[in-house]
Order: structure tokens, then C-alpha cells, then sequence
């Protein structure tokens, strides 16, 4: 029997104790596996068994046991990104899990700064990104996910959006401004530019009062990204938009 629409394609293990995963659709056949809280299961067929069972490429699991849900369709609650959308981890890091929910498996980490592509989100209890890079496991390679926000509801990625340029900006702050790995408060710091001085840009973001990426990275660097911040979002400027044709003193 084919899954249809009203029975959905992808579902969420909800229950604390996973499900078993059998031969066929019933109880009394052998267990063959065991499906985590968190997973994500696809369906290729569905039975209308007892309280209902799905087939997918490992066997066969239940919907539900009685009242207690032990799946929750996702089709509703997901929708697919287009290409080049992509993130940045603002927080000091965040876990990748094998599923959209806090109880799943960890699958991997990103730190601060670090920057990703994603293929789809889904709403439920918070938004939830999936990677479009697998994360590498004992058990082979495996979707990806991520909270946008933390427990205490605190942002941990940002959409990233970043907006080609060739300017040059100084350095207008009272006191030296620090260079980081990215474009994040908590990225690696890996120096800092004096007063006054000017550096040339690629690009921007406009994200935590916006930050610019150097064109053209200075030796604390050590060949990786550098990024600056503009402000603090609020009084506080870190930088601004030097007139064209000023020289751009680089250390």
C-alpha cells in the first residue's frame, strides 16, 4: 500500500524510548532495529494496522502505541530552501543533531563563525535547519540539524546574507577594534586594528550591527577570514565608510 498524502513522507521519532523496528507491521514479528528520539524517518509505505505503521528502507515501525504518539508527521511543518541559502553560527557553538528536536542524537558541532548551507526548516517548537552537508559518524554519514535558537531562546545562527563591495572603511572607535574569525562576538579573535586606520572590504552582513570582511586579511590572520564589526547596534561605532580613493594602510 503506497503512502499517500494524507498519511505524509517524513516523520519525527517522538517517543523518549524510540521504537522498535520489526520485520512487518505487527508485534509479534521479529525486531530487526531500533529507531532514537529525534530521528527522522522517511516513509516508502504505509498500514493501517492497529494504530497504524509505516514501512521505511530499515523495516517497519508504529505510529503510534495506543494514545501515545511515537511519530509526528513533518510534512506540514516543512518546507524546502531554495539554493544559496546559508547561515552563520552567532553563539560561542552549537551542537548539529541527527533530527529536529533537543532529545536527538549529536551528529557533530560548528563554532562561532562558521558558515553553512541549508536545505530546508521545520517549524515545530522553535525553527529547525537542515544541513546540506552530511555530518561524518561512527555509523556513516548523516543528516544534519540545527536550532536556530537555544534553550533560553537565545539566537544561535543567523541567516547570512552577504552583500558584495569594494570600499574602504576606518577605523573610528576610541580604542583599537578587534579583527575576528567571523562574523560573531564569540569567533576566534586574531587581532586588532589602531585607530584611524583603513582597511578595504569585500563585503558586508547586517546582522549584530553589521560586520565588514577584509578584503584583504593582515598577517594575524594567518590565511583565514578576517572580519570586523561596524557597531554595537546601538551608540557605539566601530567603524565607517571612508571616502574612495583614501589610501588603505593594512598591518
Amino acid at each position: 500500500l503506497a503512502v499517500s498524502n494524507a498519511h505524509g513522507r517524513f516523520w519525527l521519532v517522538v517517543s523518549a524510548a524510540g521504537s522498535n523496528i520489526r520485520e512487518s507491521p505487527s508485534l509479534r514479528n521479529k525486531v530487526v532495529g531500533l529507531q532514537a528520539v529525534g530521528d527522522v524517518v522517511q516513509a516508502l509505505e504505509f498500514s493501517p494496522e492497529g494504530a497504524g505503521w509505516i514501512r521505511m528502507s530499515a523495516g517497519w515501525i508504529r505510529v503510534a502505541d495506543g494514545g501515545r504518539a511515537i511519530l509526528r508527521g513533518m510534512d506540514a511543518q516543512y518546507r524546502s530552501l531554495g539554493t544559496g541559502e546559508r547561515y552563520v553560527v552567532v553563539a560561542k557553538d552549537v551542537q548539529l543533531l541527527g533530527g529536529p528536536s533537543p532529545a536527538a542524537r549529536s551528529v557533530g558541532r560548528k563554532v562561532a563563525g562558521d558558515i553553512f548551507d541549508v536545505v530546508g526548516a521545520y517549524q515545530y517548537d522553535g525553527t529547525w535547519l537542515r544541513l546540506r552537508e552530511m555530518s561524518v559518524t561512527a555509523e556513516g554519514p548523516t543528516i544534519a540539524w540545527v536550532a536556530v535558537a537555544g534553550v533560553h531562546r537565545d539566537t544561535m545562527v543567523r541567516r547570512f546574507v552577504f552583500s558584495p563591495s569594494d570600499d574602504i572603511w576606518q577605523v573610528a572607535d576610541s580604542e583599537p577594534v578587534k579583527i575576528r574569525a567571523g562574523p560573531s562576538t564569540h569567533a576566534q579573535r586574531l587581532g586588532t586594528q589602531d585607530v584611524g586606520t583603513m582597511v578595504q572590504v569585500s563585503g558586508t552582513v547586517d546582522f549584530d550591527g553589521g560586520w565588514v570582511k577584509l578584503k584583504v586579511a593582515p598577517a594575524c590572520a594567518r590565511g583565514r577570514a578576517a572580519w570586523m564589526r561596524q557597531s554595537n547596534g546601538t551608540s557605539r561605532i566601530f567603524l565607517r565608510k571612508a571616502a574612495r580613493g583614501m589610501l588603505v594602510n593594512n598591518v
